[in-house]
């Protein structure tokens, strides 16, 4: 047992290490009031889809999407990804409440992808959050 003793404190080192490798980030909205109005801007990059900036007014799937967001999974740092081609197509996305903004947000809905909150969080984006866009915007999100 003694000499397995200071190989278990290693592995149990070395797991608590690889864990934070990510660093934290926040799986619910930052305290506040959740937005009730979602500004969107569509930048098409070299897709065929048109330009678009509209406000939108659905409370209940803007909510949902805001909530959704947040529950997205970080992107890991220590990973080398293939991705498709970048076409980039892009969604700002300024959440509001009662005409004040609670969050800014940035989607890449082409080459690797993935949701942006800040300089430092970029988060996986999934079927769920591009649904949850879609249900808000009533339009196609991706180029056909």
């Amino acid at each position: 047992m003694k000499k397995l003793f200071p190989w278990l404190l290693i592995m149990i080192f070395a797991t608590n290490l690889a864990s934070c490798a990510n660093g934290s980030y926040a799986s619910t909205p930052p305290k506040g009031p959740l937005p009730d109005i979602l500004l969107v801007e569509r930048v098409p990059g070299t897709s065929k889809l048109p330009s678009l900036k509209k406000e939108y007014f659905s409370q209940t799937s803007i909510q949902k999407l805001y909530i959704d967001m947040w529950g997205l999974s970080p992107y890991p740092t220590d990973s080398v990804f293939s991705c498709g081609i970048d076409l980039g197509l892009v969604y700002n996305l300024s959440f509001l409440h009662d005409n004040t903004l609670v969050w800014k947000a940035t989607a890449y809905a082409t080459g690797c992808g993935g949701v942006k909150l800040n300089t430092h969080d970029l988060r996986r984006d999934n079927s769920i959050f591009w649904q949850d866009l879609k249900d808000v915007i009533l339009v196609p999100i991706w180029p056909n």
